[in-house]
This record gives structure tokens, sequence and C-alpha cells, in this order.
């Protein structure tokens, strides 16, 4: 995400050569399980953690913000679309743990 168009570091890492893939995965610990830590992992994935099979892969369809179609979404068993509403685009961020939606979708 820049304004200027600039890569991202991963991006940048990937061309000059210093990772094997422009992926980075991210793994949050548990607050309770003092052995479970968060860590952040540049070029791909911890395989001992997801199997490739697991992946789902989204196209991006506005890269400034890294948004994605989103077709539906629920908190439990509750949707969180009007039965009217048309598809969404949903920001993907691990930088933030905030949710924004629009006030008629719910």
């Amino acid at each position: 995400m820049s304004p200027n168009k600039a890569d991202n570091i991963v991006n940048k890492l990937y061309k000059e050569g210093k990772i094997d893939s422009n992926r980075f995965g991210f793994r949050l610990g548990e607050e309770s399980d003092n052995t479970s830590k968060s860590e952040l992992i540049i070029g791909g994935y911890d395989d001992e953690l997801v199997s490739a099979s697991d992946i789902i892969y989204y196209p991006v369809v506005n890269s400034y913000y890294w948004n994605i179609s989103l077709k539906k979404a629920s908190f439990g068993s509750k949707s969180l679309f009007n039965e009217n509403s048309s598809s969404r685009q949903a920001l993907i961020d691990s930088g933030t743990s905030l949710i924004h939606m629009p006030k008629n979708d719910f």
C-alpha cells in the first residue's frame, strides 16, 4: 500500500532475490499458552503449521488496500449482510483489529 506506487518490503526482497517467494505468513499465538508464540514468516509460510492444500487464494480487486471480494460474512450463526446486499469488498490487513462495514449491512 503506497500512494506513490512504491514496492512493499516483501516484493522488494523478492525482486532482489533475497527470498524465494513474494509471500508472507503470520501466526498469532494464544495468550494462555506460554509455548505458543506469534511469528511473521517472510518469503512463504511454515509448512509445519499449515499444508498447501489448506491455503485458499483470492484475487485482489483493489491492490492499494489489498481488497478482495466478499460475498457473505457471519458472526456465529448470524449473517452480517442484509438479504438484499450486493457483494462487498473486504480489506485484508494484518496490522489492525478494526472491522468496518456499511451500517445498512447489519
